[in-house]
């Protein structure tokens, strides 16, 4: 049943899509060279290539991540230029698209994750307009792991924000 109400959505709402969105997610330290702040964020984009694979650690090889509501991706790591590629499975309501996920250093020695995405799956309009959201969602989980400290602040405003509406 699902089959024949996902072939039908895709007659009526599939088309190209594709976006850019680029996350400022960490900064080359006092003690490292540009190459080793971008190792290092790549080895935590490993463990946090797609939604819904927090912590999975893809592999070289590809590393099938599934995606809570939306279905499987291969994700695929590249050593040589710090990034990941995540490819949508057949089963995937958004197949055919693919993201090319990569680290890079900027100008002001801030460490980004830029995502630039791409297909011809379902609701191209919204899958660019909520591309920065959720990517940027992700790419909090890199921030987080890189910097535990700013995670441990921002949860403790979080906490004083509840704590004086109530």
């Amino acid at each position: 049943m699902f089959g024949k109400i996902s072939e039908w959505m895709r007659s009526k709402s599939s088309g190209p899509h594709s976006y850019d969105v680029s996350t400022p997610v960490s900064w080359v330290k006092e003690d490292e060279t540009d190459e080793q702040a971008m190792k290092r964020t790549h080895d935590s984009l490993r463990r946090h290539a797609a939604p819904g694979g927090h912590g999975k650690e893809v592999s070289s090889e590809g590393t099938e991540i599934d995606v809570t509501g939306l279905g499987k991706v291969t994700s695929t790591a590249r050593e040589e230029d710090y990034s990941v590629t995540n490819k949508t499975k057949p089963d995937h309501l958004l197949h055919e698209g693919t993201v090319n996920r990569k680290v890079r250093v900027g100008s002001n020695k801030q460490v980004y994750i830029d995502s630039h995405g791409e297909g011809v799956g379902l609701f191209p309009t919204m899958n660019s307009l909520f591309a920065k959201p959720l990517w940027s969602s992700v790419d909090q989980h890199i921030q987080d792991e890189l910097h535990p400290e700013l995670a441990e602040q921002r949860q403790r405003r979080m906490e004083k924000m509840m704590e004086d509406n109530q």
